[in-house]
């Protein structure tokens, strides 16, 4: 038996809770739901560690002695950090941090310092990058359920009879960071609400206002103070601005399903090169993702379209309003079929939780 300790930046993970979540949707019959919850990767790998005999738990102090492992999910706290390796000096255990995140939000200058962890795990589709001071591992984040789920959704991926042209669902964000595409995809729903309203949906909340970069600097004294909070959002919203929302959305592969195209925009364009579930979500649904994002050598070019920076309106207009109903069939097929390849194994959440499994026993 291994016991493994999870310190998360999110806070506690409630395992119990997740596992009900799972089983309450099956009874449910849900599938859609099940792949739509956050946890379902973390479900995975749950799955697995009961499998294979490891114990997990939210790290306690008082079993620090007993760890086999210490497990950091994403990058820690400096005060909890250090809390846990002064410890670490006199019970000396491995540590691992998983980094599952982009670097918008969360800086990584923390990794300069070497021998605050023995190993990083860090999602990415650069197999070969490494952090400088460290012994590091890569993998993709999962997104996609198994081939015999997929070939259940075949006729819901296959839907011809969809009603509306473009969607984007996501919340208002703001970052500084200069690899960030907040702005661009802010840029780019505006444009879209003016000039092609009829054939435009957007979904999510936030975009009554500007909201404060996530990168900011003292963001935490910021988020916590809600006087200063308002103080600060009031000012960046001096000079009007709002966007037409039509709200959150109470499932999205349903919402998904009803558009022949969806806009995909990844949040983060720089170095190390990182996929979300922007991509896969819409090809969940049969939605002919528009990707703003990475070079993907992984994912055949003929299962999304592909806009640029220059020119982005004009691009989705052509392909919205000019692409035939045969040649977006072919699409869907397309898309379809790379879901049940060999090829998109890499982004199923069972290799993802058996590669974590790998790793942490390893």
């Amino acid at each position: 038996m291994m016991l493994i300790g999870i310190s998360s930046y999110y806070g506690e993970v409630n395992f119990k809770d997740n596992e009900k979540q799972a089983e309450d949707l099956r009874v449910f019959n849900a599938k859609k739901e099940l792949r739509e919850i956050g946890s379902r990767r973390g479900l995975e790998f749950f799955k697995e560690c009961e499998k294979s005999d490891v114990n997990l738990e939210n790290y306690n102090k008082k079993n620090h002695f007993k760890y086999d492992l210490i497990i950091f999910w994403d990058i820690p706290n400096l005060i909890n950090l250090l809390k846990i390796n002064l410890r670490n000096i006199i019970f000396k255990k491995r540590t691992i941090l998983i980094i599952e995140d982009t670097p918008v939000a969360r800086s990584r200058n923390l990794l300069i310092i070497p021998f605050l962890f023995h190993k990083i795990i860090i999602n990415t589709i650069d197999s070969n990058f490494k952090f400088r001071n460290y012994k590091t591992s890569t993998f993709t984040l999962p997104t996609l359920p198994s081939v015999n789920e997929i070939k259940e959704m075949k006729s819901f991926i296959s839907n011809s009879k969809r009603k509306k042209k473009i969607n984007y669902i996501a919340s208002n964000k703001s970052a500084l960071n200069k690899n960030s595409s907040f702005l661009f995809r802010e840029r780019i729903v505006k444009d879209l609400n003016l000039y092609e309203s009829k054939i435009f949906d957007l979904y999510g909340n936030g975009w009554e206002r500007r909201q404060i970069p996530m990168d900011m600097p003292l963001i935490f004294l910021i988020v916590r103070n809600k006087y200063i909070k308002k103080l600060v959002l009031n000012f960046i919203n001096i000079f009007r601005y709002s966007t037409k929302s039509n709200g959150m959305v109470k499932l999205k592969s349903e919402t998904l399903n009803q558009y022949d195209f969806s806009l995909a925009i990844e949040p983060f364009l720089g170095s190390p090169k990182i996929v979300l579930e922007k991509l896969f979500d819409p090809m969940l649904a049969g939605s002919i993702p528009i990707y703003y994002g990475p070079d993907i050598s992984s994912i055949p070019n003929d299962c999304y379209l592909r806009i640029k920076k220059s020119g982005a309106l004009k691009q989705i207009s052509n392909y919205v309003n000019k692409m035939s109903e045969e040649k977006k069939e072919i699409y869907r097929r397309n898309i379809y079929e790379f879901l049940i390849s060999k090829a998109a194994d890499k982004y199923r959440y069972k290799t993802y939780a058996k590669f974590l499994l790998n790793e942490i026993v390893s």
